[in-house]
């Protein structure tokens, strides 16, 4: 079968959770690994289709790079370019966040050609986004360094984002749970690796990526103790591994004994799996890292100590506990939410 024929064959499917067609271009084609490219409408993947057939007759390479090297290069060509350079070198949950953000510019430049994208459009653009100030950053910030990248090996000569006034980064949002919105989840129905993270997260403050590389022989049931080792723990300029403590919380609800990794399916898998429970829960979405600033919130509540709570999550400085982490909640709340 030649290429021609293969090219030919690709279908654009549509997307109904991001409003988007995309076409699956498999290795053979992509000459290394196969890629995703999103379109606006039917209409314009199609349009890039037939120009793929077209450079295919013609005897034209069609691997990534292809557009390479100036104007011609399609945003959505740089940017699976840049996530299959990214993918290796960032753990799953900065992965994910990254191609999040990259998936919405690309939804909506994805056919134009990189350089054609200009500061003005861009402002427009974010504007329009329906997002909180910080999450709004984080968008221009993903994008801005997908630029800075492309410039930095001479893929193309401009940045459009270096021109425009950087949108301002916001608070973090801090959104908890509610003991009465925790026993809600408690008692929903999921997957027992859903309820080991979910427990993970809200009585020991794990972050989603950390219980996605745990281990279940790092549970020590007789010592309470989880180890977050070197290869389980995030990647930062402080603590290189640590022990948290089992609370009584958390041993009443974590899954009975275990082997292998606790959570033992894929990315795509488990964030199916959290939309479900957001369904069953009626929520629109889950709050964002909501688990863990729980945690903190209630820790530091029940322990006065911000030192201890910093410890359990991983800092190496109480103050990001403060500037980044928890909400002030009473003293009947923090009861309430470690007796669940």
């Amino acid at each position: 079968m030649n290429r021609k024929k293969r090219w030919s064959q690709l279908i654009p499917k549509y997307r109904p959770d991001r409003g988007t067609w995309e076409i699956t271009v498999p290795e053979s084609l992509a000459k290394g690994k196969r890629y995703r490219p999103s379109f606006p409408d039917l209409g314009e993947a199609e349009k890039w289709l037939a120009e793929k057939n077209l450079e295919s007759a013609q005897g034209k390479a069609v691997a990534l790079t292809a557009r390479s090297g100036g104007a011609g290069m399609l945003v959505s060509e740089l940017v699976a370019l840049y996530q299959k350079e990214k993918e290796a070198k960032q753990d799953p949950e900065a992965f994910r966040i990254l191609r999040n953000r990259l998936g919405k510019f690309s939804s909506k430049f994805g056919v134009k050609p990189c350089n054609d994208v200009s500061p003005w459009e861009v402002k427009t653009w974010l504007e329009t986004l329906v997002l909180s100030q910080r999450s709004r950053f984080g968008v221009f910030s993903e994008c801005r360094g997908l630029y800075r990248w492309a410039v930095r090996y001479m893929i193309l000569k401009e940045n459009p984002f270096d021109q425009m006034e950087p949108e301002q980064k916001g608070r973090p949002s801090k959104a908890i749970l509610t003991p009465d919105q925790m026993r809600d989840v408690l008692a929903s129905e999921m997957p027992s690796f859903l309820r080991a993270w979910a427990v993970l997260g809200a009585f020991a403050g794990l972050r989603t990526a950390e219980t996605q590389r745990l281990n279940w022989d790092a549970v020590n049931r007789r010592e309470k103790q989880i180890f977050i080792g070197p290869d389980v723990i995030k990647k930062t300029k402080g603590m290189h591994q640590r022990f948290v403590s089992m609370c009584p919380a958390l041993i009443r609800h974590l899954p009975g004994d275990k082997s292998g990794p606790v959570v033992p399916i894929g990315e795509k898998g488990f964030e199916a799996a959290r939309h479900r429970l957001c369904e069953l829960l009626g929520w629109p979405r889950w709050p964002q890292n909501c688990l863990r600033h729980s945690f903190a919130s209630y820790h530091l509540a029940i322990c006065q100590d911000a030192g201890k709570t910093a410890h359990q999550l991983g800092h190496s400085t109480p103050q990001m506990v403060h500037s980044n982490y928890a909400r002030a909640v009473t003293d009947k709340l923090s009861r309430q939410w470690w007796k669940l």
